[in-house]
């Protein structure tokens, strides 16, 4: 069974022109998202796995190199975690 993860609550953030700034929950610290943050960070309204992830961007997006996809997404993932933004959802 895959691991899925959720937006944590309670985050406030502002989204304008392809980007979103996050305020962390120290209230001291934003986060910029990049264009794949910001489509990966809206799909995290409900809980996905790093696979939903990737095929709904497979899906939406020519071009797209599944294994570097993946990296990008596991990355992605990874940092947020770290900084507190996401959580695994149960």
């Amino acid at each position: 069974m895959q691991t899925s993860y959720i937006r944590e609550k309670n985050l406030h953030f502002k989204e304008e022109k392809n980007k979103v700034l996050i305020l962390k929950k120290d209230k001291k610290t934003f986060i910029e998202l990049n264009e794949l943050g910001l489509i990966i960070w809206k799909l995290l309204e409900s809980k996905k796995t790093v696979s939903q992830i990737m095929n709904k961007i497979l899906k939406e997006y020519e071009g797209v190199e599944k294994e570097e996809l993946k990296k990008d997404v596991e990355d992605f993932i990874a940092s947020c975690l770290k900084n507190s933004i996401i959580k695994v959802s149960p």
